[in-house]
Parts: C-alpha cells; sequence; structure tokens
C-alpha cells in the first residue's frame, strides 16, 4: 500500500508560493533619524521662539509620536517574517519525509506569531501598505497566510475584500488566502496556489471551473499555471505530479 504523506498532518502546511520579501530597513537609519530629533529637542529647549513656531514644533512632534508606533510595527513584522522563513527552511524534504518534529517546530512558532498579529489588528487595524509599507505589509500577509487561526483568516480575508481595504494588500495575496480557507474547509480551490504533497510529489487540491483558472490568476496578478507550478518545484526542490484525467 502506498503511502500517502500530506502536510495536512506533519509539518502542518502546505505548497504555496508567494513573491520573497525585501529586506528590512536599516537600523543605521533609524538610529541616525532619532539622533537627529534629540538634537533638534535640545536646540529648541535652549532658544525662546516665537509661539507660532513653537505651535509648529508641538505640531511636528505630535506627528513623530503619532507615526512612531508604525514604524516600530513595521518593523516588528519584518522580523517575524525573518524567523517565519527561517522555520520553514528545507520545507520540501521535511514534508515529504513527514519529519514530525520539523512540523511541531514550525507550528509553533506560527501560533506565538498568530496571537502577536491579532494584538497588532485589535490595537490598530491590519497593518496594510499604506501604514507600514509594501514589504511590512508583504510580511503581515504572510503570518496570516501560515497562521492555523482560520476564524482569524475568514475575519481578515473579509476585512481585506472590503472597498476601504484596496490596495493594502495585493490581489495575488487576497487570492492566495481565499486558496487556503477554501482547501482547509473541504472545498475546490479558485486559483490554483495550493499543492499537497504525496507519496514525495507535489500534487494541485481539487480547482473548480477549471477551464476557467487562467483568466482568475490573470485578474489576480499570478503568473501562468506552467510557470508557478515550475516555481513551486524549484521552492521545494520536489517534482510535480499531473492529476490522472
Amino acid at each position: 500500500m502506498k503511502s500517502h504523506r500530506s502536510i495536512r498532518h506533519q509539518p502542518r502546511e502546505a505548497v504555496t508560493v508567494s513573491p520573497a520579501g525585501l529586506p528590512a530597513p536599516g537600523a543605521a537609519k533609524d538610529s541616525a533619524r532619532r539622533g537627529h530629533r534629540q538634537r533638534a529637542a535640545r536646540t529648541f529647549g535652549a532658544l525662546r521662539l516665537p509661539a507660532a513656531v513653537v505651535m509648529s514644533i508641538a505640531m511636528c512632534a505630535c506627528w513623530v509620536s503619532i507615526q512612531r508606533p508604525d514604524a516600530e510595527v513595521r518593523t516588528e513584522l519584518l522580523e517575524m517574517y525573518a524567523r517565519d522563513q527561517k522555520v520553514r527552511e528545507g520545507f520540501g524534504p521535511a514534508a515529504a519525509a513527514n519529519d514530525t518534529m520539523y512540523g511541531k517546530r514550525m507550528v509553533a512558532l506560527d501560533s506565538i506569531h498568530t496571537a502577536r498579529l491579532k494584538k497588532i489588528v485589535s490595537k490598530s487595524g491590519w497593518p496594510g501598505r499604506s501604514r507600514v509599507g509594501e514589504n511590512a505589509a508583504h510580511a503581515a500577509w504572510i503570518l496570516l497566510q501560515h497562521s492555523a487561526d482560520r476564524a482569524f483568516q475568514k475575519l481578515m480575508l473579509a476585512e481585506l475584500l472590503l472597498e476601504k481595504s484596496k490596495n493594502e494588500v495585493a490581489p495575488s495575496e487576497l487570492a492566495m488566502l481565499t486558496d487556503r480557507i477554501r482547501t482547509e474547509d473541504g472545498l475546490k480551490q479558485l486559483y490554483g496556489t495550493r499543492f499537497d504533497i504525496v507519496d514525495g510529489v507535489l500534487v494541485l487540491f481539487p480547482i473548480e471551473d477549471e477551464q476557467n483558472l487562467e483568466q482568475r490568476r490573470t485578474a489576480a496578478g499570478l503568473p501562468p499555471m506552467k510557470e508557478y507550478i515550475k516555481q513551486a518545484e524549484r521552492m521545494t526542490g520536489l517534482n510535480f505530479r499531473p492529476k490522472k484525467n
């Protein structure tokens, strides 16, 4: 009897190909900005300035205070993203071998990241592009995508699909999150972004309305399936097996 090693079990993750994140902003630049603000504060404190100028400085300081939490969130998201990617090194072979210890480490870190992401969202909403920048917004999506909390994923997907959230997350990322939720609920995926691993090879989860798949992928900013499959093979080091007709 053939063994069916699915990453629905351990490691707990199906394969989704996503864009690579970009490096976090340099810590040296952040330090330089802090030093500049501190020197400016000392300079202004030693001067007697007109009321209008003092008010302007106060408003600027207030703006910096308001913006700083977003900078902190951005840095934190990028750090969590780096840890997320680190723990997934060697994912393909581990999943093919059904390495349970590898899966437990991955799931444990995902749980910690989910809890922190939920706190960020509950405090000030989804950390989208306009708030934390494109790189950190992508990092936030990766953390959500890898979460095992389906209720949280569904809540965030509904929020991100609203008109007010337009451009806060890439259409391709919404497509991948949609496929993840649907396949975990036992439904067919819409965009063909998720693979299972069966007997050490990649196999696509069933696809709804497959004849119009490429149209949906194009609308979501995803590459053609042939290219996407090659990306998945390179990323995992595993071969793809087409479904039997």
